[in-house]
């Protein structure tokens, strides 16, 4: 399933995404005894994982730029600058197109961008998440 999840080039696929994610094993689930312990921990770190880039590119649709899952998995040399940049002005222009001119629409998009650790998302903001 997370391979699916992935592997999906369709950037419109986040509510299916997310329902693979919540149809995984929570952390706290009893394992039977056929599981393999280290098999579960490596699920669930994966699945971290997962809930992490699903943050980001929830923050990336309310800026109308979601990336298909795939690209939070790019190594950092598949990741040039430019393409980075391209969606930071995409979230900005995306913000001015929306009205929020004043300062608190700045800083909003602010902390999407690098987090507030007071704010309800317990990952940061796009650049911790990715």
């Amino acid at each position: 399933a997370l391979r699916c999840a992935y592997l999906c080039e369709d950037a419109s696929q986040g509510e299916a995404q997310n329902l693979i994610y919540t149809s995984l094993p929570a952390r706290a689930a009893t394992l039977g005894l056929l599981a393999d312990p280290d098999r579960f921990q490596a699920l669930q770190d994966q699945a971290d994982v997962l809930d992490r880039h699903l943050t980001a590119n929830e923050i990336l649709e309310r800026y109308s730029a979601p990336k298909p899952l795939g690209f939070f998995t790019k190594s950092a040399a598949e990741q040039d600058v430019d393409s980075c940049m391209a969606i930071v002005r995409g979230m900005c222009r995306s913000r001015v197109r929306q009205g929020a001119r004043d300062e608190r629409g700045w800083r909003r998009l602010r902390e999407d961008l690098l987090g507030d650790p007071s704010s309800e998302n317990p990952h940061g903001g796009v650049v911790r998440c990715a």
